[in-house]
Formats: C-alpha cells, sequence, structure tokens
C-alpha cells in the first residue's frame, strides 16, 4: 500500500510539473492562435472591400471554418495555460480559476468538434447560436482575472505577469462588448474581433516574461 501510494503521488508531481512547464508555450500558442484568427479575418475582409456584410459572406463559406478553428484553438492553448499557471499557487482563486480554465478547455474542444461536422444535427442550434464561443471567452476571462489575483497574492510569482492577466481577464470581455462605441464607423470585420487580436498579443507577452522569469 506504501508504495502505491508513493508511486501515485510522484505520479501526480510529476504531472503537475509537466504542465506548469507548458504553461508558458501554451499561452504562446494560444496568443498566437488568436493573432492569426484576426489576420485570416482581416484578409478575407479585404478581400471583399471590407464588406460590412463580412459574416454572412464566411456563413457560406469554408473559410469560416478555418477561422473559427484557430479561435477555438486560442481557448483550448489558454485555458490549458492557465491550468498550469493556477498550479503553481495554492489559493482559492487559484482553485476557482482552474475549474473555469477547465471549463474553457472542454467548451473549446466541443466548438472544435463542432467545426469538424461530428454530430452536426445534434449540436447544430447550439452551434448556431454562437453560445460556445461567448461562454469560452466568458470562463476563460474570469479565470485569467481569478488567476491574476491568486499570483499578485504570492511574493514568490512575478508580479508583472500577475497584472498583466488581471489585465487580460479584466479587459477583454468588456472591450468585446463596447468596441463599437469606440470603433463606429469602422468596418464590423476590422472592430469586432481586434480585442481578440489585443488580447492575443498580451498573451505573447505573458508568455515570454514567463519562460524569462520561471525558465
Amino acid at each position: 500500500m506504501f508504495f502505491t501510494h508513493r508511486l501515485k503521488h510522484n505520479n501526480a508531481l510529476q504531472t503537475r510539473s509537466t504542465l506548469t512547464r507548458f504553461s508558458p508555450y501554451a499561452a504562446l500558442l494560444g496568443g498566437a492562435s488568436w493573432i492569426l484568427y484576426y489576420t485570416l479575418i482581416l484578409s478575407f475582409g479585404l478581400e471583399f472591400d471590407g464588406a460590412m456584410l463580412l459574416y454572412d459572406m464566411l456563413a457560406s463559406s469554408s473559410y469560416r471554418i478555418v477561422c473559427e478553428v484557430c479561435f477555438y484553438l486560442a481557448l483550448l492553448f489558454l485555458g490549458c495555460a492557465l491550468i498550469g499557471f493556477t498550479l503553481r499557487v495554492h489559493s482559492r482563486f487559484a482553485y476557482a480559476g482552474s475549474v473555469l480554465a477547465f471549463v474553457t478547455v472542454c467548451l473549446a474542444i466541443w466548438g472544435l468538434v463542432q467545426r469538424s461536422n461530428l454530430l452536426a444535427q445534434l449540436i447544430g442550434a447550439f452551434e448556431k447560436s454562437g453560445l460556445t464561443g461567448g461562454v469560452g471567452v466568458m470562463s476563460l476571462c474570469v479565470a485569467t482575472s481569478l488567476t491574476g489575483v491568486a499570483w499578485l497574492k504570492t511574493t514568490h510569482l512575478s508580479r508583472v505577469t500577475g497584472y498583466l492577466l488581471l489585465t487580460v481577464g479584466v479587459l477583454t470581455f468588456p472591450l468585446i462588448i463596447t468596441i463599437h462605441q469606440f470603433m463606429p464607423d469602422v468596418p464590423l470585420f476590422i472592430a469586432d474581433e481586434l480585442p481578440f487580436a489585443v488580447a492575443g498579443a498580451l498573451w505573447l507577452f505573458i508568455a515570454a516574461h514567463d519562460l524569462h522569469t520561471h525558465p
């Protein structure tokens, strides 16, 4: 019994160590995926002369699938990154953040399954409503904010990373909702997805800073 318990404990520690080491690389991939998503939206919009009806065209195009795969890959990678980040902290904020990060990962996988046309007839209504992505972004933002607070309450982790996590977590979703108030005359394909590009850039900086301070 002792050796079995010891083996399980060692396996848990190894898994924990792997997740924490992988977290900045997952953040790097997630940030890059959101920037790629925005780049694809821009290139498609410019190809159609900045049409305001870009989303109507995307709805009937395989190009939409490529864009949305990038979007959900970002959620998947960033959710995994947050799980790794929360494992470095022992607090209620970190535990709550890890739960929401896990929810984000599950929603990202669900979104990718939808885009692969599996079980399409069963989940078609949910897919068309966009709830998967919306709920995924909300859970990611709350998880990021909680993780940032958890990091700031410790003394052994970078406060710069904590403030960056808190900033991207708190500002991303409100910016998505209010972006048109700041850019009312800008075509939809430029304005609507801009917050994701900004968040992606911040995640790249978070990843780079964490790799520098926690190699």
